[in-house]
């Protein structure tokens, strides 16, 4: 109907969190809390009864990290803790409500961008407390093993982005203080990207999702003293 609801409000106010989708429901872990103070906390959101339930918390409390969703479990990765750039990697198991450290990503980031395809996690770009980056590093749950993939072309932090099926949409983000529109394309089984048509906006955190073959990049800021509402429509 393009129209918007309220709904039952998270428990923990926060910003800077991680979200996953397992079975229908959506998982909220980490965040900040306010100034600057780094949660642990995890809460599902059951969107058919309108609720939310408080669930086994983090590891380690984190803001800014990503996740990824691979055979019905969450990954968690890197993010920052007092202003630390982290390594880390958890898993949680929604059937058990457990959280188990993983094996640490190789490059320490936050703002990063991770998805899932061809039964992987990648972890592309973000940003090392000093710079943006430009790595990209596969997982694999499997063999609790990661290993280094094509790096992304231009060093990227603060990406949207999206998968539909093995391909992974790259959208907007910060080059060092610069603002970007650069898409990339990323292929897991080419290992390689190509560029995709420019972003409308230029945008710093902007988020996005795969839905029926397009991706939808939601929201962002340019960086300054403009926070957008911006709702685009990519069709690959």
């Amino acid at each position: 109907t393009n129209t918007w609801a309220t709904k039952a409000p998270m428990p923990t106010p926060r910003s800077d969190a991680a979200v996953a989708v397992v079975n229908g429901k959506i998982y909220v872990m980490g965040g900040d809390t306010g100034g600057g103070s780094a949660t642990n906390r995890t809460e599902v959101y059951d969107p058919s009864a309108d609720t939310w339930t408080n669930l086994a918390s983090m590891i380690n409390g984190r803001k800014s990290m990503a996740a990824a969703v691979i055979n019905n479990k969450i990954y968690t990765l890197g993010g920052t803790k007092s202003s630390t750039a982290l390594r880390n990697n958890e898993e949680y198991d929604p059937s058990s409500n457990n959280w188990a450290a993983k094996a640490q990503m190789p490059t320490a980031r936050s703002w990063l961008s991770a998805q899932s395809a061809n039964g992987k996690v990648y972890a592309i770009g973000g940003w090392s407390g000093l710079l943006s980056l430009t790595a990209n590093e596969e997982f694999n749950p499997s063999s609790n093993s990661w290993v280094t993939k094509a790096a992304l072309p231009t060093a990227t932090d603060s990406m949207s982005s999206a998968a539909l099926g093995n391909r992974i949409y790259l959208i907007a983000g910060m080059q060092g203080s610069t603002v970007s529109n650069k898409v990339w394309m990323y292929d897991v089984l080419t290992n390689t990207y190509s560029a995709q048509a420019n972003y409308p906006t230029p945008s710093n955190a902007a988020a996005a999702a795969g839905l029926n073959g397009y991706v939808y990049s939601l929201g962002g800021d340019d960086y300054g003293s403009s926070i957008y509402s911006n709702n685009y429509r990519y069709d690959p």
